[in-house]
């Protein structure tokens, strides 16, 4: 089902999601993964890896080739997408002492993140120039309880993660978010976490979702400006060319 429905990005409504990071160098420039004499940075580091993944799960009886050996890469390799951190150090924290060694430095994406030009410079990357165009990212818990916001860049990135597992609303404060786009434009809803049963029998209005708009649209979103509407458009289309085939015949 992976395979099937997942990538490592997606473009839909004019708008970028993906799960960890786009890899950044501390000057906030595409940080790029050089292998076999190649160079991959940006979208075609995150194509280079969907390619492969998809040729190591279509040969699963071969564990030693390329593809398989960049599988792990993405677990826990420095320019990964997937990982964003310098390295893992899982091992240390469990067998050595020293708290030094236990440091997993996380890639320049998570501090430019709050950039406007940076997100800018990423949808860019990815084709996207329409001023509506925003980034939805996963992977990293909002300490709301910290004063951080799910909203970057200037409003370009959305940071919807985290909080929804209970290990995790300690540090978060919240049950985590849900984005919602419509016609309207974007509205995120904040959840509360749930404390049981008989607390919302008790007091039902302490579980409510707080829905937030994040921006009023001037003009509505159309269904044939969206990915499906594009899709209906280009149905259509190849309806007209078979009935223009039809009556030149």
């Amino acid at each position: 089902m992976l395979m099937k429905k997942g990538s490592m990005y997606k473009i839909y409504n004019q708008h970028l999601l993906f799960h960890g990071c786009i890899p950044l160098e501390a000057s906030g420039e595409l940080k790029p993964l050089i292998i076999n004499q190649s160079c991959y940075a940006g979208r075609e580091l995150l194509d280079f890896f969907e390619y492969h993944i998809r040729q190591a799960a279509k040969n699963k009886e071969i564990g030693d080739d390329f593809s398989t050996d960049l599988i792990w890469y993405c677990w826990r390799g420095a320019v990964s997408p997937l990982f964003g951190k310098d390295k893992m150090t899982t091992l240390e924290r469990y067998f050595v002492e020293d708290k030094d060694t236990h440091k997993e430095v996380e890639n320049s994406y998570f501090s430019y993140r709050t950039s406007e030009k940076v997100c800018q410079l990423i949808l860019e990357e990815f084709g996207l120039s329409s001023k509506e165009s925003r980034m939805v990212n996963g992977h990293t818990p909002v300490k709301t309880v910290k004063g951080e916001s799910p909203i970057r860049g200037g409003g370009l990135l959305f940071v919807i993660d985290g909080g929804l597992c209970k290990a995790y609303q300690k540090k978060t404060g919240t049950a985590g978010y849900s984005l919602l786009n419509n016609s309207y434009g974007f509205q995120l809803v904040t959840h509360q976490p749930f404390e049981g049963s008989q607390k919302v029998v008790e007091d039902p209005f302490a579980q409510t979702s707080l829905k937030r708009v994040i921006e009023n649209v001037a003009q509505r979103t159309l269904i044939k400006s969206t990915s499906i509407g594009q899709m209906l458009l280009a149905q259509q289309q190849e309806l007209f060319d078979l009935l223009h085939e039809f009556y030149d015949c």
